[in-house]
Order: C-alpha cells, then sequence, then structure tokens
C-alpha cells in the first residue's frame, strides 16, 4: 500500500513482479531478520547491480480511522502487507535511498521500476 510518497511507480512494479517468487528473492542480499536491523538489496542501476542497505527504521505519523474515529499510528511512506509483512517497504526505502530521498523518489513510471528491480530491459507502448 502506497503511503504519502509518490512511489506508486514502485509499488506496482512490486505487485507485478510478486508473481514471481524467484524475482523477489533475487532482490535481497540479506534474506533473514536480524538483530542490527539492516538488510541489503540487489537493484540494478542503469543495468549493472547496486548493493543498497537500509535500516528497519520507519517514520510514523497519526492518523484518525473514518470509522472508529480512533487515531492510529500509521507509516508516513509504504505500508505493511498482508500478516504484517515489510518487505515492500523496505525495498521503497532502499529506492528512496539511491535516489536521494523520497522526495527525489516521488514521480515515475512503472518501468523505472521494473528495470531498478529485476535489471531486464523495459519497454512502453
Amino acid at each position: 500500500m502506497q503511503g504519502m510518497a509518490g512511489t506508486c511507480y514502485i509499488e506496482a512494479s512490486m505487485a507485478s513482479i510478486a508473481e514471481f517468487p524467484d524475482l523477489v528473492k533475487n532482490i535481497f542480499v540479506t534474506t533473514e531478520k536480524n538483530d542490527e536491523g539492516i538488510y541489503a538489496f540487489r537493484l540494478f542501476i542503469r543495468g549493472k547491480p547496486w548493493i543498497v542497505t537500509v535500516d528497519d527504521y520507519f517514520l510514523f505519523h497519526n492518523e484518525t480511522n473514518v470509522d472508529t474515529n480512533v487515531v492510529e499510528r500509521t507509516p508516513y511512506y509504504a505500508r505493511p502487507g498482508k500478516n504484517n509483512q515489510f518487505w515492500a517497504m523496505l525495498i521503497e526505502k532502499a529506492y528512496a535511498k539511491f535516489r536521494g530521498n523520497y522526495e527525489q523518489a516521488n514521480g515515475g513510471f512503472i518501468e523505472t521500476g521494473l528495470r531498478m528491480l529485476i535489471g531486464s530491459p523495459v519497454m512502453s507502448y
């Protein structure tokens, strides 16, 4: 789920490759949860693999649930998936780090996300 950043193209790219578990697994250099909270990812920049490391700290904000009127603590950027999976949050953070920050990662095309995640040439018609 997309948060407050304009990274829907990265989210859509992750969703499209999620049907192919091996493609997703190839992104992860760090494959196990660790006490240090540091994770490494293999992203492709200009067709070449780059290792990007991030920590597991995320920015949160308070959001009022319109149905219950209860204030909930919500991640500011990408949201956890089913069963509280946070792999997409980490990949989005790694991409934002590569771009410089979340602001620089705002706006793009799904082709950009696919090239970055799998390293294959992508064309759009």
